[in-house]
């Protein structure tokens, strides 16, 4: 799955979104594609993801993405599920969403590094490239900016998303591809780099992030998980 998921044994959640993921899968005698997944009856009134998308007179612009959906299919299941009531099968999940689930901001927990950079991977890769000041110099502007991410990311941050897929077709080169084709570059001792490294492994935020507040909301689906609509 994306991102960061943890629960106790058996979650009901969890168990109904792997349920449905394996059916999707096993569709027309078995997929070999997530390509066009998101078309299945069985994933009927769940909300497309949204994604950037650049036109020639429009410019870019948020809309549906098809091509997203596919991409992080799995989570477009776990949302069928969260919005479904299956009354046949006692399960009411926009009542469980709001009362059971700790959500944390991906965008804070996983991505920080990326807004605070407005999504500039040349740039992020550059400033946790740069060197920490020695002893009695003054920090430039740069290794400021660098240390404000890195303190940010640790204080605030769960992990760090390193986008290599999807994500290139429209901002280009990330952070995480710049650190792929530049080997070693994330772990250059002295550097901010190495830093926010040696901080994930081995440092844990004094404070737990705080959980979004779900509400109740209108359910996608009402009737068995695998019933097709």
């Amino acid at each position: 799955m994306n991102y960061f998921l943890a629960s106790g044994r058996n979650n009901p959640l969890l168990l109904r979104s792997h349920q449905l993921l394996l059916a999707l899968w096993a569709a027309d005698e078995g997929k070999t594609s997530i390509d066009g997944m998101h078309r299945s009856p069985l994933l009927k009134g769940v909300p497309l993801m949204r994604w950037i998308i650049t036109t020639e007179n429009q410019g870019s612009t948020l809309g549906e993405s098809t091509s997203l959906t596919d991409y992080i299919i799995q989570s477009h299941a776990m949302s069928l599920v969260m919005g479904l009531v299956d009354e046949e099968d006692d399960w009411n999940g926009p009542k469980y969403v709001a009362e059971h689930v700790y959500g944390i901001e991906c965008a804070v927990g996983s991505q920080l590094i990326y807004n605070m950079t407005g999504w500039d991977g040349k740039r992020a890769f550059d400033l946790m490239s740069l060197s920490l000041p020695k002893e009695g110099e003054v920090a430039i502007t740069e290794q400021e900016q660098a240390k404000e991410l890195v303190e940010a990311c640790l204080q605030k941050s769960f992990g760090l998303k390193l986008a290599h897929g999807l994500v290139r077709k429209v901002l280009g080169e990330t952070l995480g591809l710049l650190w792929r084709k530049n080997v070693g570059s994330d772990d250059v001792p002295g550097t901010y780099a190495h830093w926010l490294r040696h901080g994930m492994v081995y440092w844990n935020p004094d404070e737990m992030p705080p959980a979004l507040e779900f509400k109740v909301i209108d359910p996608f689906k009402r009737g068995p998980l695998l019933r097709e609509d």
